[in-house]
């Protein structure tokens, strides 16, 4: 049975490491030495989105009871947003998104006095991140949707085999998801970095594959092994045949126009949609839906300006 060295970083709450042991001089390195390739398990970049900290406690208890599939490498285990994560809300008070900071760009504009929790922590966690060798996000969405999983550029092979029914990729040319997201720091170095929204919020996913079943914890829990299995990491049985995944590229998103906006009616994630089909009003104005395509991550509950439906094409 092999044992595991979990490694609490000293220096930066949150983040925790697994090493499967090997030998004693490689036993003995500092945390900035462990053995690559270092996988990132990212979990709660949103306070309101546990599941993928359910999916570290499960690496955890295996990894301590020597049960742990791993193979080799390190395993970094990163809760972002710790403080929204104990309010349970998206980010701080006044704060910012974490998922959108990463990038350090707010450093050219906006003086250190006016940094709020959120661009502190984007800062600490700027060097880890980018000492990653492949990175894993996970999610869950404010309105009810089938698992699905988010592959960033050079990473849609990898997303293909983690078992949920839904890939999307092109987020990067045609929305707000770019190089300020954490994984970003990741996929610019040509390495895999997919993250997966493992359905609504304390919803039961209901799509057929069977690494879709269950609550969005349940779907993190299952997505891990898959991850790890399509980079060579996981030596436990394979999961019983699947069938390919829809993919979908991302076209273009539809930004709020107001704040009294919001839909005719509930929209549900991946829903089609048809050019010319009435989405929404503020009372004043309806907005009609601009082309054919599929419904990506509706939430009419987001702040003025900021993407309330992103729109998807079918995709080879």
């Amino acid at each position: 049975m092999p044992t595991f060295r979990i490694h609490p970083d000293p220096d930066l709450p949150g983040v925790v490491r697994v090493v499967r042991a090997g030998r004693p001089e490689q036993d003995a390195l500092p945390t900035a030495e462990l053995p690559g390739p270092r996988v990132g398990v990212l979990a709660a970049l949103h306070g309101d989105e546990p599941c993928g900290l359910r999916a570290h406690e499960w690496l955890l208890e295996h990894a301590r009871a020597g049960t742990l599939a791993f193979t080799g490498g390190t395993l970094v285990l990163v809760h972002g947003n710790l403080e929204a994560t104990r309010l349970g809300v998206r980010y701080t008070p006044d704060g910012y998104d974490l998922n959108r900071i990463c990038d350090l760009a707010f450093m050219e504009t906006l003086p250190e006095a006016e940094w709020g929790y959120e661009h502190h922590r984007a800062r600490a966690l700027h060097p880890l991140l980018c000492a990653l060798d492949a990175g894993l996000d996970l999610h869950s969405a404010h309105a009810p949707t089938e698992p699905f999983a988010i592959a960033l550029e050079g990473s849609l092979e990898v997303a293909r085999q983690l078992g949920v029914d839904w890939v999307t990729h092109g987020w990067e040319e045609a929305s707000d998801v770019g190089s300020g997201v954490a994984l970003a720091r990741v996929s610019e170095r040509g390495r895999p970095a997919v993250a997966v929204e493992c359905g609504g919020h304390g919803e039961l996913a209901q799509a057929e594959g069977p690494a879709v079943r269950g609550t969005p914890e349940q779907v993190a829990i299952a997505v891990v092994p898959r991850f790890l299995r399509a980079l060579g990491l996981w030596e436990g049985p394979a999961p019983s045949a699947e069938r390919p995944p829809r993919v979908l590229r991302v076209h273009s998103i539809l930004g709020k126009p107001s704040r009294a906006f919001r839909f005719l009616r509930p929209l549900r994630g991946f829903e089609r949609l048809e050019a010319g089909q009435p989405l929404g009003s503020d009372g004043e104005r309806e907005v009609r839906c601009p082309i054919d395509c599929v419904a990506l991550m509706p939430n009419d509950e987001v702040p003025l300006g900021k993407p309330y439906l992103y729109l998807a094409l079918e995709s080879a």
